[in-house]
């Protein structure tokens, strides 16, 4: 309960996206209303599937990576809002993630909006968002991932990495690639423009703190 006092909006993140995506996945009536399609949307005004498609997913898996990178990126981004805007800090985190979820849906907006075949769902544009916004204020700290052999590295370096290979993936998308790569680096690039925008500050700091790592 104490966790849940102290991260509330992460925990209500999860509660309601696992909420959500748990009804969707046992009606399917419900995931075809919510998927993202910029076709319907544009020519239909659907605009409820560009709300609802970060809150549902295709499947368990799906589900459980997503809601495993916010429960462990998510807090840290939270108190450490909460840290340095006692009084915003739960709303702009809850900004955060939103938006990220508007702003890497996008591209897809654009690119596919005479597409009638393209659909799209799932949380990882705002979650991509939550994590570059760490990555940003907590730049040095070491992250690794389970697919990466190279062991912990520091979150700038990583995320560096992360953006040229998911735009390198979207450039040279095969037959068969189901996954929405520019949702996931225009979530991450939605995350790092929010940090100086709620304080401009973390950018010099950013900054001092890879230089400082590079020198060590």
């Amino acid at each position: 309960m104490a966790e849940i006092q102290t991260f509330p909006v992460t925990y209500l993140l999860l509660a309601f996206t696992i909420g959500t995506s748990w009804l969707a996945l046992r009606n399917r009536s419900i995931q075809i209303k919510l998927m993202y399609s910029p076709y319907q949307i544009l020519r239909y005004g659907q605009w409820e599937r560009l709300i609802g498609h970060p809150f549902i997913h295709a499947d368990w898996m799906h589900l459980a990576f997503n809601m495993y990178m916010l429960y462990n990126f998510g807090k840290l981004v939270e108190l450490k809002l909460n840290m340095d805007f006692p009084n915003w800090g739960g709303l702009y985190y809850l900004s955060l993630y939103l938006g990220g979820a508007l702003i890497a849906s996008v591209p897809a907006l654009i690119r596919h909006h005479d597409n009638r075949s393209y659909f799209s769902l799932g949380a990882s544009g705002a979650v991509s968002a939550v994590i570059f916004a760490m990555v940003v204020m907590m730049p040095t700290l070491e992250l690794s991932l389970l697919f990466i052999p190279f062991g912990a590295m520091p979150g700038w370096l990583l995320g560096l990495g992360y953006i040229a290979l998911e735009i390198y993936q979207d450039r040279r998308k095969r037959p068969g690639d189901n996954i929405a790569h520019d949702a996931h680096y225009w979530g991450a690039i939605a995350g790092i423009l929010f940090v100086p925008l709620v304080r401009w500050e973390y950018i010099p700091e950013f900054i001092f703190a890879v230089q400082l790592w590079w020198q060590t």
